[in-house]
């Protein structure tokens, strides 16, 4: 449930129907660009209080994953960058190249430090944490080493923001290739299979 795609008035409502359907969990995406609309201003106010829709859900008894991005896709403009990245030119994206790695790990910073006192291990609603998103359908980090060294600073910044007790994972497509092309065969992050109908083969 996305909670920049519904006014705050039906925030509880909507929730309510989540768990009366007998679901006791959602996931959400944080679209950079509905937060940073311009550089360096952050709003969370009135449709953007993304911390007043995930109290509402620990209220109504529903923990939360929360995709977090830098990249979020979702079928939102720019998969959820801000306009503001094109301001002067083109701009590789999604890898470990200036400007964008320096404004990915910025946005990075600022909100996961925002969301860190609502982890579960911290008292809160927040149970895990995306790094990313199916991110082996763009870029290798197999065999591309800016590839690699960026999904590796989310990690590490994650961690160190979060804490070791912080669950984080990667989403990418139920197969082999995506998910290795996507993430890391070892245990700084969870690879989650998304879209396959064998369970076992996708974890």
């Amino acid at each position: 449930m996305h909670y920049s795609r519904i006014p705050p008035a039906y925030w509880r409502d909507r929730l309510l129907r989540l768990r009366a359907m007998g679901l006791n969990a959602l996931q959400t995406y944080i679209p950079w660009n509905f937060h940073e609309e311009e550089r360096g201003v952050y709003n969370f106010e009135g449709t953007r209080d993304l911390f007043k829709f995930l109290d509402i859900a620990e209220e109504v008894g529903l923990v939360v994953v929360l995709r977090a991005g830098p990249y979020m896709c979702g079928e939102w403009e720019f998969g959820g960058f801000p306009a503001w990245f094109l301001s002067n030119g083109s701009i590789l994206l999604r890898t470990d190249s200036e400007p964008y790695i320096s404004y990915a790990l910025e946005w990075w910073r600022n909100i996961l430090s925002r969301v860190r006192s609502r982890l579960y291990s911290n008292g809160g609603m927040i149970v895990a944490v995306q790094v990313e998103n199916e991110f082996g359908s763009f870029g290798n980090v197999a065999d591309n080493p800016s590839d690699a060294r960026y999904m590796r600073k989310l990690i590490d910044e994650a961690r160190t923001i979060l804490g070791n007790e912080a669950i984080l994972f990667t989403t990418d497509g139920g197969n082999v290739n995506s998910m290795l092309h996507g993430s890391f065969n070892d245990s700084s992050v969870i690879t989650v299979g998304d879209g396959c109908s064998n369970v076992t083969y996708c974890w």
